[in-house]
């Protein structure tokens, strides 16, 4: 007896099921006129459910990389004084001492901890000693070029932002992160 209802219940689901499914694959269409705005869409809410293009967000992609192409293209790299007064050519030579002494510790007791951390923190030291000498200068150019090299970040940021489905999309998607990182605090606390 209870298979049966089961079994009926099953079958009036599926039917529910298949006649939504019907629905929303042939949507009916109104005979009544339809304010539009400039764009050709209309003022319902199907025009205002994000739709997602992946043309649009690969080619805003494409064009933010070309600005970043263009504006690496103006920018020099020159050295100077760095970091403590040392620079990659000033100065950096003092930390081979430290160096020596901690990659010598290190062949001596490699289980030792202070070994790695004297090399570790040198090695550091080193590189940033020779990153923070660094310089960039940004070369002289027209107006109009400094325009058309920007362009490119604007043009793909909107392009982007078009392709996740605009401004709606946007929401969406941060709506969307939101609910997942509660889902994972929630998960996390159980």
């Amino acid at each position: 007896m209870k298979d049966e209802e089961i079994q009926k219940k099953l079958i009036k689901l599926e039917s529910a099921v298949l006649k939504e499914s019907t629905e929303v694959a042939a949507p009916q269409r109104s005979t009544e006129l339809i304010d539009t705005d400039l764009r050709g869409s209309s003022n319902s809410k199907e025009s205002l459910a994000p739709t997602k293009d992946d043309f649009k967000y690969f080619g805003g992609m494409a064009l933010v990389t070309l600005g970043l192409f263009l504006l690496f293209q103006h920018v020099k790299l020159t050295t100077g004084w760095g970091f403590w007064g040392m620079s990659a050519t000033h100065g950096i030579g003092l930390l081979l001492v430290p160096l020596i002494f901690g990659i010598g510790w290190i062949f001596y007791n490699a289980k030792n901890v202070w070994g790695w951390i004297i090399t570790a923190v040198t090695v550091v030291t080193m590189i940033f000693a020779v990153l923070s000498s660094l310089r960039l200068q940004f070369d002289q150019m027209s107006m109009l070029g400094v325009v058309f090299m920007l362009l490119p970040f604007a043009l793909g940021f909107a392009l982007i932002l078009q392709g996740i489905g605009g401004p709606n999309g946007l929401k969406k998607v941060i709506a969307d992160k939101i609910a997942e990182s509660k889902a994972d605090a929630k998960s996390r606390k159980s």
